[in-house]
């Protein structure tokens, strides 16, 4: 896995904006880590902090990865990254939980917001925002802040264990292992495809094609 650093356009910058980020997305954290239900404080409380810190220190969204100009390029130049991490990778452990360890599939459905509400359309909306949210702050913000002082790769893999305690939900070490796992694989995917184009609609066009196949699997098993 060929990871390449952030750029240094920000190679003068003071250590305190990645503390201050770190604990910005940490701290938010920690009421869902313990009460699932507050899990989207995590995403709230960081997406105020990024529109306060552009108001403040006059970032462009392009700085953060968000930027549709070469969208259909980097989306091509990715396309075998996307199809492993949203096809292959989601195929495994629906599969062999539904046929050897169902209380795998049930924490896995149980984490899911929504998978069992009766309206199809809002589950499919959340598929889709959730994840752009979780690029943004986990790639963009995040992994492009820790590789500003970090080697390319650790920066991703910090960023995508990060990624996967906001996942975190209750349950045997075992069936958390196997999870968190899972989360943490996919999350260095997206990451690498991020470091490759710098693109957070790239890395978000395989995140949700990924969770969408996820849960369909989980309805069809």
């Amino acid at each position: 896995m060929e990871i390449e650093n952030a750029s240094r356009k920000y190679i003068g910058a003071s250590h305190r904006v990645l503390y201050v980020t770190l604990a910005v997305v940490l701290l938010s954290m920690i009421p869902g880590i313990f009460i699932s239900g507050l899990k989207p404080l995590a995403y709230i409380a960081t997406l105020i902090y990024i529109a306060g810190e552009r108001k403040r220190r006059g970032h462009s969204w392009e700085e953060l990865g968000v930027k549709l100009q070469g969208f259909k390029q980097d989306l091509q130049a990715n396309w075998h990254l996307i199809l492993i991490v949203a096809i292959v990778l989601q195929l495994p452990i629906p599969l062999i939980a539904r046929a050897y360890w169902p209380d795998l599939l049930k924490h896995i459905s149980d984490r899911i917001p929504l998978l069992n509400s009766s309206s199809i359309g809002l589950l499919i909306l959340v598929l889709i925002v959730i994840p752009f949210f979780e690029e943004l702050i986990y790639r963009g913000l995040l992994q492009q802040r820790l590789a500003w002082y970090l080697n390319g790769f650790v920066a991703v893999a910090v960023a995508s264990f990060i990624f996967g305690l906001q996942h975190f939900t209750s349950g045997s070490p075992a069936i958390l292992a196997v999870d968190m796992a899972g989360i943490f694989i996919d999350g260095m995917f997206y990451g690498w495809i991020f470091s490759r184009c710098n693109n957070v609609f790239v890395s978000w066009s395989a995140h949700t094609a990924a969770d969408i196949l996820g849960v369909a699997l989980l309805f069809l098993v």
